[in-house]
């Protein structure tokens, strides 16, 4: 009887304390149940609306798949103040010359031109206007792509610019970087405009830079694109600030691979694509559509270009 009454009393008291504890228990439980529904709704609908780096996603660029047809299927952004290619590519028309032209409605839209530098030797100007060549561009230097960086100026600049200008052709420049830093860029500009002596200029001065595949140890491999962007900018900006207009030269691999679009949105392409039509997404001022094209006046093979734009 004691045991039994003892037994009764253990267990009366272990209700009692299992009624003192469910107030805790169920604050436990709905805590517990708060953070784990709070943790689904942050990372299910919270999370999502930030990118990477805390931007809100409506606010990132919206993007378009594209096909290429040296880089193959791409995804590219559609960066605001860029315009899109919208060519038609039958309009690209050749002439019995291989001349290339932009056709529409029986008009030629588009002017034609070559780039040259020392390689294509004496070169007649009065050979090239009489075929309808209307501009020229002229390597006017570039820097060497060894570790030292040296600038040099293109040795037939000076006797091209002259006899371009005597035959009545328009005139532009690029030059050739091999720059590994902005101020690098900046000084290649400064270089361009003390080369050109004040001498006007009616095509814009494009900066040609390029990765060096042919020289493993080039100064600019791994180059990254960001870097390549500021350069862009910082050579632009010192050629606009000197009263010329600049230009940006690219390729598929450059524009799509490396280039910060949004950076460089402000400034002309020169597009080089050897091809029957131009693929490249983006809008451009130039197209670089050979380069053995073959033009009476020049004896060796000669980068030829369609100018879409008037300068």
């Amino acid at each position: 009887m004691a045991l039994f009454v003892k037994k009764g009393r253990h267990t009366a008291n272990n209700k009692k304390s299992a009624k003192s504890l469910f107030p805790v228990i169920l604050i436990i439980v709905m805590v517990a149940a708060l953070v784990v529904g709070g943790y689904f709704i942050v990372d299910k609908f919270v999370l999502p609306i930030f990118d990477n780096n805390n931007t809100p996603a409506e606010t990132a660029e919206p993007t378009t798949i594209i096909h290429d047809p040296y880089l193959g299927t791409l995804t590219v952004p559609d960066v605001e103040g860029i315009e899109k290619n919208e060519y038609k590519k039958e309009n690209f028309v050749k002439d019995e010359n291989g001349f290339m032209s932009y056709v529409e409605n029986g008009e030629v839209k588009s002017t034609l031109g070559v780039d040259l530098s020392y390689i294509q030797g004496d070169v007649d100007f009065d050979a090239l206007k009489s075929q309808g060549i209307d501009f020229v561009i002229l390597r006017i230097g570039g820097r060497g792509w060894g570790e030292s960086g040296s600038l040099y100026s293109d040795d037939n600049f000076d006797s091209n610019y002259e006899r371009a200008k005597a035959a009545g052709l328009k005139v532009g420049a690029y030059f050739y970087s091999q720059s590994i830093t902005p101020q690098e860029a900046k000084e290649e500009a400064q270089y361009v405009v003390e080369l050109l002596n004040d001498r006007p200029l009616e095509f814009p001065v494009a900066f040609d830079w390029e990765y060096v595949d042919e020289d493993p140890d080039a100064r600019t491999h791994n180059i990254e694109g960001e870097v390549i962007s500021d350069m862009a900018v910082a050579f632009c900006e010192e050629i606009k600030s000197s009263g010329y207009i600049p230009m940006i030269y690219i390729n598929s691999s450059l524009i799509y691979q490396s280039y910060n679009l949004e950076k460089i949105k402000d400034y002309d392409f020169w597009h080089a694509e050897y091809n029957d039509q131009p693929s490249l997404y983006f809008d451009f001022a130039i197209w670089q559509y050979t380069k053995t094209g073959r033009v009476s006046g020049i004896d060796s093979d000669v980068d030829i270009n369609i100018c879409m734009k008037e300068y």
